[in-house]
């Protein structure tokens, strides 16, 4: 019985703003968080980048949340769109009759727009 009482409730599903203010701070963020670490971005600058993130997110939400899940979250929109993006080219590209492909989603577009072509692409 005391393991039933001691469980962790789980937190409720990121809302639209969120993800949204998420894709737009990544995204302006993009060239400090995604580079190599030189002399001007270190590991202290990238931390500080995703708790500015965090505060703003915080500041629209009543749920609580905390940068690993924020990290988590940015990792599945991302393997998300890369995947409906990829599924989209080769359905462009088929022979055959059915219908036209899936469109994405605004959000959608603005995650793939900062995944390097050579992600989707593949290399030539």
């Amino acid at each position: 019985m005391e393991d039933i009482c001691d469980k962790k409730s789980r937190k409720r599903n990121f809302s639209a703003t969120e993800v949204e203010i998420l894709t737009e701070e990544v995204g302006s963020n993009s060239d400090a968080l995604f580079s190599s670490f030189s002399s001007c971005i270190t590991n202290n600058r990238k931390k500080k980048i995703w708790e500015d993130i965090l505060t703003k997110i915080n500041a629209n939400n009543t749920e609580v949340r905390t940068v690993p899940q924020l990290k988590k979250k940015w990792q599945d929109l991302r393997a998300a769109a890369k995947k409906k993006e990829v599924t989209r080219r080769k359905e462009s590209v088929r022979t055959g009759g059915g219908g036209p492909p899936t469109q994405l989603t605004t959000v959608e577009q603005k995650i793939v727009s900062l995944i390097p072509p050579c992600q989707i692409e593949g290399i030539a």
